[in-house]
């Protein structure tokens, strides 16, 4: 196992972050509105997504009633099920740093239209998702505003489940 240092100083190991305090009033109000309709949006997607069986068993980060320990519970039962049979037993990790800011916006706009989206839910998310702006400012380095074409606005509530319903299918292919 490596020891990574990160540069503290760097702006690209930061994330952009919203922070109310730099807002006007009316600006916060919006900031307000805008994560509440987040929060509605993300209750109906992960209702949507149980009621469904969007999400297969398996994958235990990022949702309701799912932990480390369960995770870990079940790999550890998969394991010791193989040697009981004299069969093969491993794990394969993947290291998902940065992973909410990789995926391409019009992937996941499929992803959506498979698991049974609507046109008018897909265009909320086509628009909740496009003409993004983002920099990072740290205490020495402002970068400069730059369109975002991938990834997921940091912070939301909506960020891991759409992280989640992409990333999906990743266990039934590595089976």
């Amino acid at each position: 196992m490596t020891n990574t240092k990160v540069n503290t100083t760097a702006a690209s190991d930061h994330y952009p972050v919203t922070t109310v305090s730099t807002f006007s009033h009316s600006d916060t109000v919006l900031l307000i509105l805008g994560r509440t309709l987040e929060k509605l949006i993300a209750t109906q997607l992960y209702n949507y997504c149980d009621e469904h069986n969007i999400l297969p068993p398996d994958q235990f980060g990022f949702r309701r009633h799912s932990s480390c320990e369960m995770a870990l519970s079940a790999a550890t039962d998969s394991w010791m099920k193989s040697v009981d049979m004299r069969s093969y037993a491993g794990a394969l990790l993947v290291d998902l740093s940065k992973a909410y800011d990789t995926v391409p916006h019009q992937l996941l706009l499929s992803e959506l239209r498979d698991i049974g989206c609507s046109t008018e839910v897909l265009n909320w998310f086509c628009n909740y998702l496009t003409d993004r702006l983002q920099r990072v400012i740290t205490h020495e380095d402002i970068t400069d505003w730059i369109m975002v074409s991938r990834g997921f606005p940091q912070g939301s509530v909506l960020s891991p489940l759409l992280f989640n319903i992409f990333a999906r299918n990743l266990t039934w292919q590595c089976t």
